[in-house]
Order: structure tokens, then sequence, then C-alpha cells
């Protein structure tokens, strides 16, 4: 609700439709709850592919800013950033491998966007293929891939 309700302030919409709640409640009865009453998941391929790219757009575009030092001290857009979001690693840099309360955050986020186990019979019945096999095989690309996007994101995203 956060990011769409200030896209519709910044296109000049207010009242309750731009608020959070409002948001929220267009998104559930226009996208979320059509989504949830579909029977065959197949239709969704071609938005998956949109869905793909997207992210896969936004992580190259991620990958050439770091490289670039855009936003690295003295970098092109670093002043432009607010004081309060501006990175601060210390005086030692970033420290990758030091395990702290933030941690459990992370692995907060990795367990939500790795669950999709309440969707695995649906994904087996409208496979072409239905053997075990081939499923595991699905799911393992599929992951593996999926854990490549977030390490990216998560090495120039940080």
């Amino acid at each position: 609700g956060d990011s769409y309700s200030r896209i519709l302030r910044f296109f000049g919409c207010s009242g309750f439709l731009a608020s959070k709640q409002g948001t929220l409640i267009i998104i559930t009865a226009v996208v979320l709850v059509p989504l949830c009453l579909q029977r065959d998941l197949s239709i969704l391929s071609y938005t998956s592919l949109i869905g793909i790219s997207g992210e896969f757009f936004v992580v190259v575009f991620m990958q050439v800013r770091y490289l670039d030092g855009s936003y690295a001290p003295d970098g092109a857009f670093y002043d432009r950033i607010d004081s309060k979001y501006q990175p601060d690693f210390g005086s030692d840099g970033a420290n990758y491998w030091g395990v702290s309360v933030t941690t459990f955050v992370l692995l907060g986020s990795l367990s939500t966007a790795f669950i999709a186990h309440y969707n695995a019979p649906k994904f087996y019945t409208q496979m072409q293929t239905q053997t075990v096999e081939q499923f595991t095989r699905v799911v393992t690309v599929a992951f593996v891939f999926s854990l490549a996007i977030y390490l990216w994101v998560m090495s120039v995203g940080y």
C-alpha cells in the first residue's frame, strides 16, 4: 500500500483512494481476489514472463549503478539521498559475514521469498508430464534461479 499510495498522490489523487488502506482494498478487490479464484494458472505464464523480465531489468540497473558508483560517497546521486537513508558501514567497511539481530530479518525475508508450497499440488497437476522426477527438476531450477537473483540483488543493492 505504501508505494502505490505515494504513486497515486504523485499523480494528483487524494482522499481515501490514495491512502494506504484504500490502495490495499483496491489491489485486493481488483487484483488478488480474481487471481485467487483462477482454477487454471496457465493464464499467468505471460504475466510471469513480464514480471521476471522486469526483475531482471531492475537487477541489471542496480548492477550498473553499483559499478559506476552513483550512490557511493562522492557519487553522482549520493548527496541527493536523505541523510537518514545514506548507508554507513563504519570505518571497517561492510561486514558481509557478521551475524546480528538483523540476520533474522534476512532469514525471514528469504523464507517468505521461497514460500510456495501451498501451490505445489496445483503446479504438479497442471504439468504436461506429471512425474515426480520432472516436478523435482522444475522446482530445483526455479529455486536455483530465484536464489541467484536474490543473491545478486543482495550483493549489489547493499
